[in-house]
């Protein structure tokens, strides 16, 4: 017996015969149709400026739900973007590449729905780049009060909003050259004077849109003004000698010079109090003694860096002795 068993239908066959041959009806199956493909869909849209004019040389890029990069397109000569045909769904389009001259624009999301129906684009299906402002520099030179230039000046420039946009350090030269900014009010402020002086108060600088600067000082310079030295103030007790405080004792302190830079007298608590000086020498001198009492000699006091004083008499106490009687007058004779 001969089986064709999933071939088809046996016609005819002779098997016992030499040379026999069988006829088969063999029946095809259909096979089974692809699933059809999902539609793809073109879109774009045109580059353009302000004024609408066509804008060349923007790249774009399109980016599906999972922020992968499907396509990447350049505008041509008559701002056209287009994309290839894609997939209904959900993109992200991204300005990779603004113009020379001109802003990317913010990113926007466009949608395709199954009908290849876009939304999300551009009023008119256009695309506006606005032209980057322009931005200009700006400086000053930092100098002494005789004009000479002053070198380690920190200078800070800030924007409207008081963030700090720049630091700039003058050089030997005394120049501070902040980089170019957009057209604005800035503050400057100097956040470390060179040593010895003094920070100048904070300034306000607008630069208007074609560049011109206004609310630089004068010349053009920025004046630092020698730093203020700390003062401290210093005193003693004016006693007798059983150390009973003495009142009406009169003291001028004198500076390096010989200046009178104060006149104090002693309070009933004996109390001389010279007010804040600054660190240097100084003489003390009595220039009055309480009646009774001899002026003490002058002595030195010097008042360091820190406010540290040195040469008051021993516990901060000068002693008046009481005035020597005159000898008695011989009657005569």
């Amino acid at each position: 017996a001969v089986s064709f068993s999933g071939f088809g239908e046996l016609v005819s066959c002779d098997a016992n015969a030499a040379g026999a041959s069988c006829s088969l009806l063999v029946a095809n199956k259909p096979t089974t149709p692809p699933p059809p493909e999902t539609p793809k869909y073109p879109f774009g849209f045109t580059k353009v400026d302000e004024q609408g004019g066509p804008l060349a040389g923007a790249e774009f890029q399109l980016k599906d739900s999972a922020g992968k990069v499907v396509a990447t397109v350049a505008s041509g000569s008559d701002g056209k973007v287009s994309f290839p045909a894609v997939k209904p769904g959900k993109y992200t389009v991204t300005e990779s590449k603004a113009p020379a001259g001109y802003e990317k624009v913010a990113d926007f999301t466009v949608t395709i729905a199954d009908d290849g129906t876009v939304t999300g684009l551009p009023a008119g299906n256009k695309v506006v780049d606005e032209k980057t402002p322009p931005e200009y520099p700006f400086g000053f030179t930092k100098v002494d009060e005789n004009g000479n230039p002053l070198a380690g000046a920190e200078f800070q420039l800030k924007d409207a909003s008081g963030k700090v946009i720049a630091t700039v350090t003058s050089g030997t030269d005394g120049k501070v050259t902040f980089p170019s900014v957009a057209p604005g009010i800035y503050t400057v402020t100097e956040s470390k004077a060179p040593q010895g002086y003094e920070k100048v108060a904070d300034f306000t600088v607008t630069i208007a849109d074609d560049g011109t600067i206004t609310g630089l000082p004068t010349d053009g310079k920025v004046v630092d003004k020698p730093a203020t030295p700390p003062e401290y103030p210093f005193g003693f007790t004016k006693v007798d000698e059983n150390g009973n405080p003495l009142a009406g004792a009169e003291f001028q302190l004198k500076d390096a010079s010989g200046n009178v830079v104060a006149t104090v007298t002693s309070g009933a608590d004996g109390k001389v109090s010279f007010p804040s000086v600054a660190p240097g020498i100084y003489t003390v001198t009595e220039s009055k003694a309480p009646e009774g009492y001899e002026k003490v000699a002058d002595f030195t006091v010097t008042i360091a860096d820190d406010g540290t004083a040195t040469g008051l008499p021993a516990d901060g106490k000068v002693v008046d002795k009481p005035t020597t009687p005159p000898p008695p007058t011989t009657p005569p004779t």
